[in-house]
């Protein structure tokens, strides 16, 4: 298991040894840090304020906000919580763990979820992958009680949330169990540890079914006051929790309704010393209540749970710190800045002020895109690593010449089309308008879109060395920027049908189906073999790329809700797929062999799939009920070959260099790591 305090980062790029093991992977660097996540604790003292990520977490003095946090590397995604006493209690992956105030180990269990008790002796872990809760002594780590909840029909489910009640006697809890509605909604129950007791809490305060319309248990604990006299719940309505936040006296039964103007989240919180109350509401912001008046004190433009410092004098939310009392703002919760490869990998584009173009490899910087103020929000970097499109928080974008470093401006979203200012978790207010960017294959053409109120009227193809704009024929749009083979644009036509438009003849060239591939097709690694499904989801076709010869047709079951692609084999033996019926239905695998045009069962197949491929070698993401890995093979790998190694955890995408003597794993979130293959 890895320990939260392993590596400690100072700086966005980070260059870290690996010992190189023989035909291992061996990783040379990594870039970023990765996204916050929601979870932050502040030390008692006030004098640090430490907040998770997907990759590790970040530790701000609060006495000197502005400078570098120190980032402790996890590769994993981490939370953290303070005791009272100043020990920390982190969960990483399927770990938890107690630390000291300086992040040295104590000791640590099994479990995806943790929660201190207010008072800090006992600590409630949740255990997802085996429905298992327990109550641990937080001074001897002894284990005082558990339960286990029942799996259901719908399947197996997780713990989201813990409140302890007044003196610890009882213990609320939201429970997610995956499935179809109702389950979209967790349920909440009230453990009573002493007598090993869980009770759904709406029966637990029958006073609350009186409210419930759409579902019952429809209330879900959010908060809880620090005596642990009063619990603020939500209520579910439909789709939504209604626009009210209800506080409960659990000893008295007494109730207290407040009315919000939008519908809340379940992110909320009171101030230690039990005068505010802060709930998000979305996506207007997180409100400011003053619990003795039960009246909005002020309102905070950003997103995230709400969390009072110690002496209830701050709120930290996403992006920001704020001022409890005037909400005026306060410091800056940093963002990490992120890093994105160039489509062959050689190069890595640096998003920061200003945005940066670096060698992968050695780090060094090939150049710096200086003169413009505003910050960098998305980027793409040419196939031939000359030309840099950049999309920028004034909502304008640009194109660069790297040898040169010279810029230049290719539109700005104007008001009426950007749309109204809204929350966007861990982005805060922004305007849902932003620019999509898409270099040609042969980085001669640049198409520019964007999602605002006018997406037809600013969409175009510019010309890069003439700058020659090309607008999109009548009656199409982008589904998304995208190029097709020989420069050929991908459209959508008013009847949803995907066309091909050639910008500098203005015309919609016939194409077959190996020229523009459908929405619900797939191409083999090698580019041999083409899988699409049928338009009215009847069929599956699988046609050879050369010849347009139809090799199968897969009859489907009657009205699936979708069919999802999953890809041909390492070898194109096979073509594995999967048929769905609802939403959050994890639906049947099926494999087809494509030879002998017939289904085979699992324990025959004699290949192995590859989401990423090389000539050389393949890479899969594999998981077990715990965690994901990026594995990787020799592309001729069978069910039974041994990986050659491990490219980090799951959730990134695998870049092969051309030469094959490096490859990257990509993280959604704009961390990279630089893998040196043997």
């Amino acid at each position: 298991m890895r320990h939260l305090s392993t590596i400690v980062v100072m700086l966005s790029l980070v260059v870290l040894p690996v010992q190189a093991q023989s035909s291992q992977p061996t990783e040379i660097a990594r870039y970023g840090q990765g996204e916050r996540n929601e979870f932050m604790s502040w030390s008692p003292d006030g004098a640090r304020l430490a907040v998770g990520g997907n990759h590790g977490y970040w530790l701000y003095d609060t006495q000197d906000p502005k400078h570098l946090a120190e980032f402790v590397l996890t590769d994993t995604y981490t939370r953290l919580a303070y005791n009272p006493d100043g020990r920390l209690l982190g969960v990483s992956g399927d770990t938890v763990q107690v630390m000291d105030a300086g992040g040295e180990l104590l000791w640590e269990t099994e479990g995806d979820i943790a929660a201190w008790s207010r008072d800090g002796s006992l600590i409630a872990v949740g255990n997802g992958p085996v429905m298992l809760m327990s109550i641990w002594d937080a001074g001897t780590q002894t284990l005082l009680d558990e339960h286990a909840m029942e799996a259901s029909e719908e399947g197996r489910g997780k713990v989201l949330q813990f409140l302890f009640g007044a003196d610890n006697q009882q213990v609320y809890f939201r429970y997610f169990v995956s499935g179809p509605y109702p389950a979209y909604w967790a349920v909440s129950y009230v453990w009573e540890p002493e007598t090993n007791t869980v009770i759904p809490l709406d029966d637990y305060f029958p006073d609350l079914n009186d409210t419930c319309e759409y579902t019952s248990p429809c209330h879900s604990p959010v908060a809880i006051s620090p005596d642990g006299m009063t619990l603020a719940l939500l209520r579910i309505g439909g789709n939504n929790y209604y626009d009210e936040v209800t506080f409960l006296q659990p000893s008295t039964g007494e109730q207290h309704v407040i009315q919000l103007e939008q519908s809340p989240t379940a992110r909320a919180s009171f101030s230690p010393d039990g005068t505010l109350f802060a709930v998000a509401e979305n996506p207007r912001g997180i409100s400011v209540w003053d619990t003795t008046t039960w009246q909005q004190h002020h309102l905070i433009l950003d997103t995230g749970v709400p969390l009072f410092s110690p002496d209830s004098r701050y709120i930290a939310t996403d992006n920001r710190v704020t001022d409890a009392q005037t909400g005026e703002f306060a410091w800056e919760i940093t963002p990490a800045v992120r890093y994105l490869p160039s489509p062959d990998g050689r190069f890595i584009m640096e998003l920061g002020m200003p945005p940066r173009i670096l060698d992968t490899v050695t780090g060094a910087e090939i150049a710096a895109l200086q003169g413009i103020d505003s910050p960098v929000v998305e980027g793409v970097i040419s196939s031939d690593g000359r030309w840099v499109a950049t999309d920028h928080e004034n909502l304008t974008a640009y194109l660069w010449d790297v040898s040169t470093r010279a810029s230049t401006e290719i539109l700005q979203i104007t008001e009426e089309v950007r749309g109204e200012l809204r929350m966007e978790p861990r982005s805060g207010p922004t305007f849902p308008a932003r620019w999509s960017l898409a270099f040609s294959p042969d980085s001669s053409l640049l198409a520019v879109g964007n999602n605002g109120a006018e997406v037809m009227d600013r969409a175009f193809v510019q010309d890069i060395q003439t700058g020659t704009r090309y607008n999109l024929p009548e009656n199409t749009r982008f589904d998304a920027p995208v190029f097709a083979a020989n420069n050929l644009v991908v459209l959508l036509d008013n009847g949803f049908e995907r066309v091909a438009w050639e910008p500098r003849t203005n015309t919609l060239p016939p194409q077959s189906i190996f020229e523009l591939v459908p929405r619900f097709a797939i191409v083999s690694d090698d580019g041999r073999l083409l899988a699409l499904v049928e338009s009215n989801q009847t069929r599956i076709e699988v046609y050879e790329v050369a010849t347009e010869a139809l090799l199968a047709e897969i009859t489907l079951p009657e009205e699936p809700l979708g069919v999802a692609l999953l890809g041909f084999s390492a070898n194109n033996t096979y073509l594995a797929y999967n048929v769905y019926y609802g939403e959050t239905d994890p639906g049947v695998d099926y494999i087809w062999d494509v030879a002998r045009n017939e289904f085979v069962a699992p324990e025959v197949v004699t290949d192995i799939w590859f989401q990423w491929r090389s000539p050389s070698y393949g890479a899969v993401t594999e998981s077990t009920s715990e965690q994901s890995a990026l594995m990787l093979y020799p592309s001729d790998a069978t069910p039974d070959t041994l990986p050659i190694g491990r490219l980090g955890r799951g959730g990134a995408r695998a870049l092969f260099f051309p030469d094959e003597s490096h490859v990257l794993s990509v993280y959604f979130d704009g961390v990279i790591v630089v893998w040196q293959l043997d």
